[in-house]
């Protein structure tokens, strides 16, 4: 019987190993799926960052256009 115990004590101990490799490596799997998520979540922030400039610059084309016309108008008017 003897053997049977020392022999059930190591199968306690091989699932016990077995249970913390298990644990490691849904840890570790948990760890790369977050630092293949941040690389998309930066890409997405830095594209809505980019979509709002490129608005902003198209606005500040818009008003410069508009003040050059309205002043080569009113200095046109000015020369005459």
């Amino acid at each position: 019987m003897a053997t049977g115990d020392s022999a059930a004590a190591g199968g306690e101990g091989a699932s016990a190993e077995l249970r913390g490799v298990v644990t490691f490596v849904r840890r570790e799997k948990e760890i790369t799926e977050l630092q293949l998520d941040l690389p998309k979540q930066e890409n997405v922030r830095l594209k809505a960052y980019s979509d709002c400039l490129r608005q902003t610059l198209d606005d500040t084309r818009k008003l410069l256009s508009e003040v050059f016309e309205s002043e080569f108008v009113h200095g046109l008017h000015l020369c005459k």
